[in-house]
């Protein structure tokens, strides 16, 4: 007996990846009416060798199968497309969805509720709509990225899995993977020559290493103007002790002259 597929409900932040995904498959239920639609996004297979294009157009299918065919291909009906990219300068652009009226399969129609559906989630996805609160949205227990079931719990409540989660910096579980950059500096272990113990303490903090290479910066000038304000202050002092030696001989002059003095009589 095969298992069941454990469905998760999704939040918005994560609606995006299963558009944009490849082999995403959510259900949209009016916990109004009732009513419901299950709707997969597919991303078409580079051909012969090619790479793939990050923004490619989107197959978009209408589930109308049976619930035990949630996996398969055949039980999805296609009725059109998400643009992501402009065709004539080949920049991406605002996700657009575009009904392919000669194409479309199952009988759906422009002014079909499926329809205006990926219209609304596009809106939501985007930011320029809200989600109404009696509007629900759940996966099909598959990975949004990969297409395979999703069996751990972290998996099921997110919508991909740790691999997928993984590969596309993803956060998953109860750390965030940092993405990595070609400047990032990991600081020395503790007793090593080269550990930097202010380094360290940024990066665990979550500082980038830029931060902290300022601040270093930063630091250097406050030492440099400190070195240059105590030799200020040294070449002052020994001024001074060499103006006070010279003067010497001109006092002892002046006393000397002061004390021929003491018996002259003022007239």
């Amino acid at each position: 007996m095969k298992k069941q597929l454990e469905r998760g409900q999704l939040e918005v932040e994560t609606l995006k990846h299963f558009l944009n995904g490849g082999f995403g498959t959510i259900t949209i239920t009016n916990t109004r009416t009732g009513k419901h639609v299950t709707l997969r996004f597919a991303e078409p297979k580079p051909k012969n060798g090619q790479e793939r294009d990050p923004f490619a157009p989107i197959f978009v299918k209408l589930f109308t199968g049976s619930s035990d065919e949630i996996k398969l291909a055949r039980a999805y009906s296609y009725f059109g497309c998400i643009w992501r990219k402009d065709s004539r300068t080949g920049q991406p652009k605002t996700p657009v969805f575009w009904y392919d009226a000669r194409k479309t399969k199952g009988g759906i129609e422009r002014g079909d509720a499926c329809v205006a559906t990926v219209e609304w989630l596009l809106r939501v996805a985007s930011g320029s709509q809200g989600k109404a609160t009696h509007m629900e949205l759940w996966h099909e227990g598959l990975c949004c990225f990969c297409g395979r079931p999703l069996t751990q719990t972290e998996s099921i409540k997110r919508g991909y899995g740790p691999k997928c989660a993984d590969s596309r910096n993803l956060p998953y579980g109860k750390q965030t993977k940092r993405a990595k950059k070609s400047e990032d500096v990991v600081p020395a272990r503790k007793g090593d020559e080269t550990y930097d113990e202010r380094v360290a303490d940024l990066l665990s903090y979550g500082f980038s290493v830029p931060a902290a290479e300022s601040i270093a910066e930063g630091e250097a000038v406050q030492e440099r103007e400190r070195a240059e304000d105590e030799r200020v202050a040294r070449e002052k002092h020994e001024r001074d002790l060499r103006l006070v030696e010279e003067e010497k001989p001109v006092e002892q002059e002046v006393t000397a002259c002061v004390d021929d003095l003491d018996g002259f009589t003022w007239v």
